[in-house]
């Protein structure tokens, strides 16, 4: 299951009149959770003019940091917001931005100091705390994910923020505290298919695969290219015995993403148990044409192969 799929934020975007204050991608969600693809907005407090285009001040060099980590140069970008820091000691921003910088370097341990190193500065900065909670999330820290969550909805009672603790209570295993968490975020965002999915996920966790397929349904009803939704609809549908909608599902699923090699080996594991060995073959041969190395789909294919040659 992917994570929440919400990238990382910064002050400007979190002014946005919308639950998706990034213009990227995740989500993460997704918690996938959950591949991040993060699109970094970055915080411009402003550059003092000079008479030359070197720069002088914390801002400019803020600045300079923003424009290198916007190229993908975070190397560099960290640079500029060391010298930032360098001039003023207490820029919460600077610190914040490096926080960034370093998290798109894969140095998740360094990104989490310097989200603390905001929080110090401000106590108040609220991305700096859902940042964190992604981080500590992603480094298996969940208590402390979830404490960073909380702060985030005592500050902004932000859905998202309701996803995510309700995603790293589903990690520990607590699906009650899961679900009180998705309700939340559907009660203040209805139309978000992302809530039903996960919400969705937890129900069929503890047994109600009915509620689960209602919000699986609803999800897709939502969003009528949400893949991963189709695939968790299959399979609900596929342990209740339903291989018609489990197909269906499916169906949907490679429709959205011919290359999804895992919604092949589904699919034809439904037509298997349907009695269309043709049409399981077939899935089974695309699912291992995608991923040639991969030694189950092998199996499932010499196995049907052999049913079939014993007709």
């Amino acid at each position: 299951m992917k994570t929440i799929k919400k990238p990382f934020v910064n002050n400007n975007q979190a002014q946005a009149d919308s639950i998706f204050r990034v213009s990227i991608l995740d989500g993460l969600g997704v918690f996938l959770f959950f591949v991040l693809v993060i699109a970094i907005g970055l915080v411009v407090t402003g550059c003092a003019s000079t008479s030359d285009s070197r720069p002088r001040t914390a801002q400019d060099f803020l600045k300079l940091g923003n424009q290198f980590s916007d190229s993908g140069d975070y190397d560099k970008a960290i640079a500029d917001y060391n010298e930032a820091l360098r001039l003023k000691s207490d820029y919460a921003d600077a610190y914040y931005n490096r926080a960034l910088a370093y998290y798109g370097l894969g140095d998740i341990d360094r990104a989490i100091a310097d989200y603390g190193e905001t929080i110090r500065v401000d106590g108040n900065y609220v991305n700096a705390y859902y940042n964190r909670a992604r981080a500590y999330s992603e480094a298996g820290d969940l208590e402390k994910s979830i404490a960073d969550y909380t702060v985030v909805i005592r500050l902004d009672n932000d859905v998202w923020a309701h996803l995510g603790r309700g995603f790293a209570y589903f990690r520990m295993g607590d699906n009650d505290k899961a679900i009180e968490n998705y309700n939340e975020a559907i009660r203040q965002y209805p139309n978000e298919a992302e809530a039903y999915r996960y919400r969705g996920y937890a129900y069929n966790r503890i047994g109600d695969p009915d509620r689960a397929i209602a919000d699986y349904n609803e999800a897709v009803r939502l969003n009528s290219d949400y893949g991963d939704a189709y695939f968790n609809l299959g399979t609900v549908y596929y342990h209740k015995g339903d291989l018609d909608q489990a197909i269906a599902s499916f169906t949907q699923v490679v429709r959205i993403d011919p290359n999804d090699h895992e919604a092949y080996s589904f699919r034809g594991t439904a037509y298997l148990d349907s009695g269309d060995i043709d049409r399981a073959i077939a899935d089974f041969e695309m699912a291992l044409r995608l991923v040639p190395d991969n030694d189950v789909y092998r199996e499932e294919l010499e196995e049907t192969l052999q049913k079939r040659s014993e007709l």
